[in-house]
């Protein structure tokens, strides 16, 4: 038996939109928890109730991931920028604090894993960076090429 299953976004999560999805052969619905609040896909999954009661949900929830928080700074940057990445309520340096480049992540792991001249990804491997400074709860890094780091994207150390 085939199941067609759509992944529902910010895009494609209105009645309307997952009702046609429903009429053109959906049969699951995917939210990606990875993404987006909690709040979001508790109205996304109520939407989907009221719509399509029979449709089943497949919530597809995270790993263990270092990933980029809400509290990103979502410009283009060039190859050479400094971006700081941080964690928690960490007072930062004034002069750090000026860098519009600022990242936090969700787990302090990452501090414990760099070490200066330590290359990393971010977002699948689109984006690379190396380990300038490490500092316990705030690292300085340099992009190798340009590129945005948005909300949510994950941290990968190899």
């Amino acid at each position: 038996m085939v199941r067609i299953i759509a992944t529902l976004g910010p895009l494609t999560s209105t009645p309307a939109y997952i009702n046609e999805l429903k009429n053109a052969g959906v049969d699951i619905f995917r939210l990606n928890l990875s993404h987006n609040t909690l709040e979001w896909h508790d109205n996304v999954i109520s939407t989907i109730r009221t719509t399509c009661p029979t449709s089943a949900i497949l919530a597809d929830i995270p790993g263990r991931k270092i990933r980029t928080t809400n509290l990103v700074c979502s410009e283009a940057f060039e190859a050479g920028q400094k971006i700081v990445l941080y964690h928690g309520d960490v007072d930062l340096p004034e002069a750090i604090k000026e860098n519009k480049f600022n990242y936090q992540i969700n787990s302090d792991k990452f501090f414990s894993i760099v070490e200066s001249g330590t290359n990393f990804f971010a977002d699948d491997g689109t984006l690379s960076f190396n380990v300038v400074e490490n500092h316990g709860r705030f690292a300085i890094a340099e992009a190798l090429q340009p590129g945005v780091l948005n909300q949510c994207k994950g941290i990968n150390v190899p």
